[in-house]
């Protein structure tokens, strides 16, 4: 049974009509929040990691 499909590669043009602007991560460990920060940042993202205190 396949539960996942592949999708295929949308071209350039698609890719710019439907960009994503914004986001939201939530993760039950701080450790988790570090490690992510920094390979998001790494590739290219601007993010900004807030505490739910």
């Amino acid at each position: 049974m396949n539960w996942f499909k592949k999708k295929e590669k949308p071209s350039q043009e698609e890719n710019d009509s439907h960009a994503v602007t914004r986001g939201l991560l939530v993760f039950a460990h701080p450790t988790t929040v570090i490690s992510v920060e920094e390979i998001l940042r790494d590739e290219g993202y601007e993010i900004r990691v807030v505490s739910p205190n």
